[in-house]
Parts: structure tokens; C-alpha cells; sequence
């Protein structure tokens, strides 16, 4: 049975949701870690910029399949895609 639009943007936003804490959370232990040498570190925005990628990387970690195929990886490359331009040229 097919799914609907309706359905997967509900799915969807249901995980998104869930997110800010998630990432509050992981943030917090990270800055309580020695890895960062505050001292040492401008005051700007590139090493939040970097922690930023790094809790990207996390949530993509959290989310993927356990053990995805080629198929998944070209499915997820056409969606970024798809993301960064506003539209596909192809389906799924």
C-alpha cells in the first residue's frame, strides 16, 4: 500500500521534533569534555559552525539504516539533491 505526502511529512516532523533536545543533550557532554580548549578559541562562529556539522553528523549516524546498500546511499544523494536545488528531475 502507498503511502501519502501527508503521511511522510507527519513521520517526518515527528522525528524533527524530537531533535533540539537530542542535540542539546549531545552539545552539553561534548562541552564538558577536555576536547575544547576554550582559552584558545576565538570569539566567532567558526568552531560552532564546526560542532554544528559534527551534531549533523551525529543525527545522519542516528538516523541512517544499520546497514544501508548502494541503493540507499543513491537515494540519499538524489534527496540532498533534491533539497539544495528545490526540485529533481526524477523520481524515486
Amino acid at each position: 500500500m502507498a503511502t501519502t505526502k501527508e503521511n511522510i511529512r507527519a513521520r517526518v516532523m515527528e522525528m524533527v521534533n524530537t531533535l533540539p533536545s537530542y542535540l542539546e543533550q549531545k552539545l552539553d557532554v561534548l562541552l564538558e569534555t577536555n576536547l575544547i580548549d576554550f582559552e584558545k578559541e576565538e570569539d566567532n562562529y567558526i568552531l560552532p559552525k564546526e560542532i554544528l556539522v559534527a551534531l549533523a553528523e551525529d543525527i545522519k549516524f542516528q538516523y541512517r539504516k544499520p546497514y544501508p546498500k548502494r541503493g540507499d546511499a543513491q537515494r540519499i544523494k538524489k534527496l540532498c539533491r533534491a533539497i539544495a536545488l528545490g526540485y529533481s528531475y526524477e523520481k524515486l
